[in-house]
């Protein structure tokens, strides 16, 4: 073979490389008609659509529109929440379906209003028709598209900066779900605040997306700052819903398999209570959550980003750890042992090519789960940590007594407290300001050290009075496992010095 025929092979395998690993660039983007229905709502008082981030635009939006409280539009969806429930993604799902051209609001020509109502009862013919006649004399009435167009930089700032950190997996999806991504239509809503949206393939429209809120002000400095230091929720969220699109079709071919042990889970006060709370009001809705949520959470275990062997080596994964531990301990307390379960897929790749291979496993599972809904709950207990023993060692340092505590899980070491004893006899050991000398790594590394399993605190001698009860409490919020649990309890450390 000739070195034009070779280089031409080698060129053509790179090329074939990179299509096989890569998939469709991810870019958000805001879009008029999810504004114009998200302010809509807000006016008529929908709260997941009253709870705008950025004051100027809500400051705009209640200058522009206020005196449009009273139009025919806002008091039809007034009485369409009240009488058909139409509120939060019914809203959000219908926007899909507008087409907005020149002065004018209607329904896409591609749309399907007929599929829309079978795929959500919440709508019905006429209320769609009803609501779109009255959107397009709102559109014309409020000047909408003025206002649109008015606050371009806002929208632009706001999907370039998000742009950043969309470095999504796209080809995850087929690997996983045994489907490909496609080309998703991403939206950012500037009106939402923190509310977002699966907006799955109902038939009623071709294709899907999802609608993101932006929680932040993208052209305040401070709050980009933070938005950037947690940029993994904002990701976290992205994948959350994107993973709707795929196990929500899932979830409904094999639903029969999950149902019954849903109901028996959802019968369990502990975990109704905690479900209901965040959304979930019936056994099913709880069941497919939890499926995308332990899907989602498989993202981020094969890229090496939940519960990795070394948490230290990307900041990203401590975070995407208890932003995990939040879901376990406020929505399903059995996600932990959900992801644990997942390693039986993982052991077995070639006889599971995706996770509908695994599916009769995971109802498995559930069943198992919603049968032994105690033991799991002392599972999930098990999971915050524990101080198991308190050591004081005074001899073995001339000058130095070393205070030590084990723990009963692998901790992070980038935060404590010593806080004052309820019990006002018991005092701090006067040099413990030295072990929160942040500023003077050399001093409170000489005086405190933390590792994973104990921290062991150096108490100077000289500044003790025999006799005297010295010791401490211990804020939960500042001791945290690797998976991100907090400490069990307000945990009371003294000792007396002799």
């Amino acid at each position: 073979m000739t070195k034009a025929g070779l280089s031409a092979v080698l060129c053509f395998l790179i090329l074939a490389n990179v299509t096989a690993h890569s998939g469709p660039q991810v870019r958000f983007s805001a879009d008029e008609r999810f504004e114009l229905t998200g302010i809509a709502a807000g006016l008529a008082g929908y709260e997941e659509y009253s709870m705008c981030r950025i004051p100027s635009y809500r400051e705009d939006i209640s200058e522009t529109f206020g005196a449009y409280r009273g139009h025919e539009l806002v008091q039809y969806m007034r009485m369409l929440r009240a009488t058909c429930g139409i509120a939060y993604d019914a809203v959000a799902s219908s926007a899909q379906m507008l087409l907005i051209s020149g002065d004018s609001v209607s329904l896409h020509p591609d749309a399907d209003p007929e599929r829309l109502c079978m795929a959500d009862p919440r709508w019905t013919p006429d209320a769609i028709t009803r609501y779109v006649d009255l959107l397009d004399r709102f559109y014309r009435d409020s000047g909408f598209r003025e206002f649109f167009e008015s606050h371009r930089d806002l929208y632009d700032t706001g999907s370039a900066l998000v742009g950043k950190y969309c470095d999504i997996d796209t080809t995850w999806f087929h690997s996983f779900f045994g489907k490909y991504m496609g080309h998703p239509e991403l939206y950012l809503s500037f009106v939402n605040g923190p509310s977002n949206y699966a907006l799955p393939d109902m038939g009623c429209m071709p294709g899907y997306g999802i609608l993101i809120g932006i929680d932040f002000d993208p052209q305040d400095s401070a709050q980009l700052k933070m938005f950037e230091a947690g940029q993994m929720t904002f990701l976290r969220t992205v994948i959350h819903e994107l993973c709707h699109n795929f196990s929500g079709p899932l979830y409904d071919r094999h639903a029969a398999r999950f149902e019954k042990a849903g109901k028996r889970l959802f019968r369990d006060s502990v975990i109704r209570k905690m479900v209901t709370e965040n959304g979930y009001g019936a056994p099913g809705t709880m069941t497919e959550e939890w499926l995308n949520t332990l899907c989602e959470s498989m993202y981020f275990k094969e890229h090496g980003l939940l519960y990795p062997e070394d948490y230290y080596i990307d900041r990203r994964s401590l975070r995407l750890s208890f932003l995990t531990s939040i879901k376990v301990q406020t929505t399903f307390l059995w996600l932990v042992s959900s992801i644990n379960m997942m390693e039986g897929f993982y052991a077995d790749r070639k006889r599971y090519k995706t996770v509908e291979d695994y599916i009769s496993k995971i109802a498995g599972y559930y069943r198992h789960l919603s049968r032994h809904i105690e033991d799991e709950k002392v599972f999930f207990l098990s999971l915050y940590p524990q101080v198991t023993e308190v050591s004081v060692d005074s001899t073995s340092r001339r000058d130095t007594i070393v205070l030590s505590l084990s723990f009963s899980r692998p901790m992070r070491t980038n935060s404590y407290s010593v806080m004052q004893h309820p019990d006002s006899c018991v005092v701090r050991p006067p040099d413990h300001v030295r072990w929160l000398n942040i500023l003077d790594d050399k001093v409170r590394l000489r005086s405190l050290r933390y590792e994973p399993e104990r921290i062991s605190f150096y108490i100077l001698k000289d500044g003790l009075e025999k006799g005297r009860r010295y010791g401490f409490q211990m804020n939960p919020d500042f001791y945290q496992s690797l998976m991100g649990f907090p400490l069990k309890g307000n945990n009371l450390i003294e000792f007396t010095y002799y």
